[in-house]
């Protein structure tokens, strides 16, 4: 095996490795704080680090999506952060963990996943040190765009990061390492997507696992085409057995049993408020009653924030 270039990069009070494969396309992200120890293959990884992964509720009552990874060493990764009138909440989370992020995982430009994001960034009170997209073409997105998918939004999200020295687009098979915590992506945007989906700007979410050394939970985003969980499923394997798996598309007209079943999953999360749960019209409490069948422990909104060991 050929030697792995580390480069490192001072940030804040955390220093910064990327260890990048041959082909530049896998790249390796290691946080640590203090004294990081080089191993021979290439960078070491932080000991006694204790994650959690917590869940909340948008303040806009609405469905969205906004998790944070935090550490004990003072770490915070946010997944998403919601719709816009949920910035006041997640600048209070962030406040509340130091004043600065990590890393924001972005799965798509939705308004129930971005707006915050939006809303936020420039915000001189935070500090925000890497941002990661599925790096969605906007003429593709803009050529299948519907009402609900407002590109109005990534319109003002592409201006506002169009220069930004912070921001950077994941690709299907991208590995992500903070302290020792590994971020696999198993989806994301790939040009030409809206001829082989029929909901590109849903199914180019970013899906991927996040691992500690103890536990694991696999991020879906708004992915719901049966098509790529078949894929998925074949590509991934084992891969994707976890123990919390996060609910694809609020638990809503979501992945078929198949594919949550495959994960083995010990808990499920449906980013989704009591209306879409006992609304007749959404099959949000069928889905949430398979899961229960299937053995998972069920968080949603009415119980939020939600909180896990990872």
């Amino acid at each position: 095996m050929p030697a792995i270039p580390c480069i490192v990069e001072e940030r804040s009070n955390r220093t910064f490795f990327c260890i990048r494969g041959k082909s530049m396309k896998k790249r390796h992200i290691l946080w640590a704080t203090g004294l990081a120890v080089l191993l021979a293959a290439g960078c070491g990884k932080a000991k006694n680090t204790e994650w959690k992964v917590t869940q909340y509720a948008d303040e806009s009552g609405l469905q969205a999506n906004f998790y944070t990874l935090s550490s004990n060493r003072g770490e915070l990764i946010i997944i998403d952060g919601g719709s816009e009138q949920n910035a006041g909440q997640v600048k209070e989370v962030i406040r509340e963990n130091g004043g600065e992020v990590d890393a924001w995982i972005l799965t798509h430009p939705h308004p129930d996943h971005i707006g915050a994001f939006v809303k936020l960034y420039g915000d001189k009170d935070i500090k925000i040190d890497a941002v990661y997209d599925n790096g969605v073409d906007y003429e593709e997105y803009d050529s299948v765009d519907q009402e609900w998918d407002d590109i109005a939004v990534l319109q003002e999200y592409e201006e506002l990061t169009e220069s930004a020295s912070n921001v950077e687009s994941v690709e299907e098979g991208d590995v992500l390492q903070f302290s020792d915590l590994s971020l696999h992506f198993l989806n994301s945007y790939r040009k030409g997507m809206s001829q082989t989906t029929k909901d590109m700007p849903n199914n180019s979410s970013l899906v991927f696992t996040v691992e500690s050394e103890d536990k694991s939970m696999l991020f879906m985003g708004d992915c719901y085409d049966e098509t790529l969980g078949k894929q998925m499923m074949q590509n991934y394997d084992t891969e994707l057995e976890v123990d919390y798996v996060q609910m694809s598309h609020h638990g809503n007209h979501t992945m078929c049993r198949e594919f949550y079943e495959k994960t083995k999953a010990k808990a499920a999360f449906f980013d989704a408020p009591e209306w879409l749960i006992q609304g007749e019209q959404f099959d949000t409490q069928k889905n949430m009653a398979e899961m229960e069948e299937l053995g998972m422990q069920i968080y949603d909104y009415t119980s939020c924030p939600n909180e896990v060991d990872l």
